[in-house]
């Protein structure tokens, strides 16, 4: 599950991107050549041009109007990911999103509408800034602020284009929550971008966040304590690619639907049962 922050070789990785590389690592790892696949978000193409070329049936959206986009990629522009976008229920084995979900305020009805058109046994590769990294940790407690290697947004940006910036970063605990009660399961929690600094401070810090987290996930929160999802989160976080990485890179499986169970967790008092 939990994998190295190397990145794959078999693509050139200075031209091409680190990022998208580690995606084209997950996606070839994960899912059969031949395969159809969905990014959202795609941009210019390059990732979807670069499947296409190995056998992917491949397909691309964008909110906006690339220029520069691959002229040999079918794009679709103008999806809005936080509405239902214009595909059919399970009809993609692959869903991409890389670099956006943080740009998004409402991650739940992204990862609804990326588990809506994704198969039974599909896989889901997204890649966003790791505000879990050690880095990112101590830059909140020294500032209040997540390290999301963004500008924070100005006052003066109007409302209508905040969403260029990171203002929603991704909280690895809550997504995992998200994608299981989805019937999603993580099968890679990885990175990009690991920092000789990150690991200057994980040999300076991990001794005190891994029992520190442990106590917390399986001990103290009472509604993952002793439980195989406490566990999940625990190894989630503290993870050296969590740590030590500036980007989180997940590859997640749709998995079948399952009945749900009597409710264990505390609930507030004000919530209805059914």
């Amino acid at each position: 599950m939990l994998n190295s922050c190397d990145d794959m070789k078999d693509v050139d990785s200075f031209h091409f991107g680190y990022t998208r590389a580690k995606v084209y690592e997950l996606v070839t790892g994960h899912c059969p050549v031949g395969k159809r696949i969905l990014e959202y978000s795609c941009g210019d193409g390059a990732l979807c041009a670069a499947l296409q070329e190995v056998g992917y049936e491949v397909t691309g959206t964008n909110y906006s109007v690339y220029k520069n986009a691959n002229k040999n990629v079918k794009i679709v522009n103008g999806v809005d990911l936080t509405e239902k976008t214009p595909f059919e229920n399970e009809s993609f084995d692959c869903v991409i999103i890389s670099e956006t979900v943080q740009n998004i305020p409402n991650h739940v009805a992204v990862y609804k509408e990326v588990a809506r058109v994704l198969k039974q046994g599909g896989i889901f590769v997204m890649t966003t800034p790791n505000i879990m990294s050690i880095k990112s940790r101590i830059h909140f407690f020294l500032t209040g602020l997540f390290k999301v290697k963004w500008k924070f947004i100005g006052f003066d940006v109007p409302m209508d284009c905040s969403f260029a910036y990171h203002n929603h970063p991704v909280h690895l605990p809550v997504a995992l929550y998200y994608f299981h009660a989805l019937n999603m399961k993580p099968i890679d929690v990885d990175g990009v971008y690991p920092k000789l600094k990150s690991y200057l401070f994980y040999l300076l810090f991990a001794w005190l966040i891994i029992p520190c987290t442990w106590l917390t996930t399986m001990k103290k929160e009472t509604n993952l304590a002793n439980s195989k999802h406490g566990k999940s989160v625990f190894e989630a976080l503290t993870a050296r690619t969590t740590l030590c990485c500036d980007r989180l890179a997940l590859a997640v499986r749709k998995e079948g639907d399952s009945a749900a169970g009597e409710v264990q967790s505390e609930l507030p008092d004000w919530i209805t049962r059914y």
